[in-house]
Order: C-alpha cells, then sequence, then structure tokens
C-alpha cells in the first residue's frame, strides 16, 4: 500500500466501504489496517465518502510560489556570513 499516493487510497477505500457497506465501518477499517493504513486515516476516508466530498484536488488549495528578490537575498548572506554551525 505504501506505494499508492493518498488520492489513489481515497479512492480504494471508498469504493471498497461502498461494496461492503452491509458489513459496517468496522470491516473496512480492519482491512486496511491489515494492509498498513492507520484507522484514523481510514475513517477520515469514509467519513468523506459518506459526505458525498469529491476526492480530487481543489484549484487554489495548494502553497503559493513566490521569488526572492536580489536584495533580500544579499540580506540573509551578509546575515549568515561566518556563522557556520549555529541554527
Amino acid at each position: 500500500m505504501s506505494g499508492l499516493n493518498l488520492k489513489e487510497k481515497r479512492i480504494l477505500v471508498k469504493n471498497f466501504f461502498e461494496k461492503n457497506k452491509a458489513k459496517g465501518k468496522a470491516f473496512t477499517v480492519k482491512y486496511f489496517q491489515k494492509l498498513g493504513i492507520s484507522r484514523r486515516t481510514v475513517y477520515n476516508i469514509i467519513s468523506l465518502a459518506e459526505k458525498g466530498a469529491s476526492f480530487s484536488r481543489k484549484v487554489g488549495s495548494g502553497r503559493k510560489s513566490w521569488k526572492i528578490n536580489k536584495s533580500k537575498k544579499l540580506k540573509i548572506a551578509k546575515s549568515v556570513d561566518g556563522k557556520t554551525g549555529i541554527s
């Protein structure tokens, strides 16, 4: 299961849960715990599936990117110059 990304895990758990809904949530959780997915993750996925949430990435949900300008680069370089080994 470690080779799957989060989206693939979500889809797999959702499909399994929907096929075995009559057996209950605990059945799904135990099955995926044996495969190495944490209990809390499976319950979160089941909760989302019951709400009918989409498992695709939402537009604009990632971190905004920005570039550092030259003067800030120089300030940072000067502030750490000669201070090796200090965090």
